[in-house]
């Protein structure tokens, strides 16, 4: 799927964005009798939300700790991501990924339920994010890279 990220491409890539923050495109209103609507906004929140605790319970047992240790984030943030009283945001659901040890597919999947796909060869985050996890590398090397290639990822 992104056999050609690495190291090497992330160094010499020259990118669209840091992928922090990602544009919508504008889009039509007009509706023909053909027009196939796309699912919510709110209810992709929904599916993500019931993923990630999916996820959290099956990698990394639900448990607090080992959620902070693994991911780099708060479990009080991940429980405000939960109950719907925030929505994740790109850099914490990359961090998310990387703690719990996710392919690049299923990390695409997580981000198209966001609202985004992954996207590295426009955005460096996704582009850094790809590398580590196809590498297999904790939430400490994924620290260290977005550092070398400038990203102000927040511990």
């Amino acid at each position: 799927m992104f056999d050609h990220i690495n190291r090497e491409y992330i160094r010499s890539h020259q990118f669209k964005s840091d992928g922090l923050f990602v544009e919508r495109e504008r889009t039509s209103s007009r509706i023909s009798p053909d027009t196939v609507l796309p699912e919510s906004p709110e209810k992709k929140q929904i599916q993500l939300r019931k993923r990630l605790n999916s996820l959290i319970h099956e990698k990394l047992g639900g448990r607090s700790a080992k959620i902070e240790a693994a991911c780099g984030v708060s479990y009080e943030l991940v429980r405000k991501y939960m109950s719907g009283d925030r929505k994740v945001t790109r850099d914490t659901l990359a961090k998310l990924c990387v703690g719990m040890a996710l392919s690049a597919e299923e990390a695409q999947q997580l981000f198209q339920l966001q609202g985004h796909s992954l996207e590295p060869d426009i955005n460096r985050l996704d582009a850094i994010l790809v590398d580590v996890l196809k590498c297999g590398e904790d939430i400490h090397v994924f620290y260290e890279e977005c550092e070398e290639f400038g990203l102000p990822i927040f511990r």
